[in-house]
């Protein structure tokens, strides 16, 4: 009895057991590539931390939250007894914003603060051995002479427009040891940079 499919339904055909698998999966010699897992993600993360050291608007990896640009804000008041307001103006100080923010590099960054701040020693230091207050410190920008000038802590974390807990992490750190490192240590194990804190300069009051 006639059928009515035509003999061709009756050939064998032959089952292609490769379907649905990419020829790009597999190198010349035929092993399965290794998927590079996470490279997009770690470009992303590593945009973000550019954007951030440089001073720009971002994006927070975790949290997505929009964090502001930096730009210089007002200096210090006029009851400042330092008058530091009279002693930069405003390109001088957006030269300084530029030239600490274009470092673009967290270690170079926290290196530049530290060279800009100056242990005061008082005439009689009160501390108790166990205290946990810091000594007083000078806060300097350099002049386009190449000397540098004394300013308050407001026009100093103004003109950066950095916070003032960033400036007491490095205090800390050139207290608490001979030497102290500023490099980020977030994600790394690199080699550390060094400083020795008995290089930085010492005043008196």
């Amino acid at each position: 009895m006639e059928t009515d499919h035509d003999e061709s339904d009756n050939c064998d055909v032959p089952v292609d057991t490769t379907l649905g698998v990419s020829s790009d999966n597999f190198d010349e010699s035929g092993e399965r590539k290794r998927k590079k897992v996470g490279r997009k993600a770690h470009w992303i993360q590593e945009h973000k931390k550019y954007l951030r050291n440089t001073g720009q608007s971002y994006v927070t990896y975790t949290s997505s939250k929009v964090r502001r640009a930096r730009q210089v804000q007002p200096p210090c008041s006029n009851s400042c007894r330092l008058r530091c307001f009279e002693k930069f103006t405003p390109e001088q100080r957006q030269a300084l914003f530029r030239k600490y923010w274009d470092l673009g590099d967290i270690e170079q960054q926290r290196l530049y603060i530290a060279q800009n701040l100056d242990r005061v020693l008082p005439k009689y230091d009160r501390r108790t051995p166990d205290s946990k207050r810091f000594l007083n410190t000078a806060h300097f920008f350099d002049k386009d002479d190449g000397t540098k000038e004394r300013v308050c802590q407001a026009f100093f974390l103004n003109t950066l427009d950095i916070t003032q807990k960033m400036v007491r992490t490095i205090q800390g750190r050139m207290e608490n040891s001979a030497e102290c490192t500023f490099k980020d240590s977030r994600g790394g194990h690199q080699k550390k940079r060094l400083v020795s804190s008995a290089s930085l300069p010492l005043s008196t009051v």
